[in-house]
């Protein structure tokens, strides 16, 4: 019996070992690099299929929260201003919370779609639906 004992405390250690973080869902972060007065956000492709969101509306967003002009050139955002990774970073941050969580679970489960004429997030775990402002 002892030897089971052992055995089973050996297989409990190795299961807390394993244990992953609790958010299933990991999100990208914005790979921003600044090239003289310019910003390039060279994973902007990659964040939008991440957050199962259009390309063009996070680039949008990022152009009309930075006051910056910016231009789509093949899944990067290139802003026609040096703008720091902090700021970047905070911008997200907002977009995330303004377009992604779902505002009654707080879950990033939600789908962006238009029902007459207004922009609605419909979250998939609890299906609650929030209107949101265009952009």
């Amino acid at each position: 019996m002892e030897n089971y004992d052992k055995l089973l405390a050996k297989a409990f250690e190795k299961i807390k070992s394993n244990k992953k973080t609790e958010d299933r869902f990991e999100f990208i972060e914005p790979d921003s690099l600044i090239q003289g007065k310019k910003t390039l956000i060279k994973n902007l492709q990659a964040i939008a299929k991440n957050l199962n969101r259009d390309v063009n509306h996070i680039a949008k967003y990022f152009a009309k929260e930075t006051g910056a002009v910016g231009n789509l050139d093949s899944g990067k955002l290139i802003l026609n201003s040096a703008i720091l990774q902090t700021k970047i970073k905070t911008i997200y941050n907002s977009y995330l919370d303004a377009y992604v969580f779902c505002k009654q679970c707080k879950k990033p489960d939600t789908k962006f779609r238009t029902e007459k004429g207004a922009q609605v997030i419909k979250c998939e775990a609890c299906g609650a639906m929030t209107s949101v402002k265009k952009i």
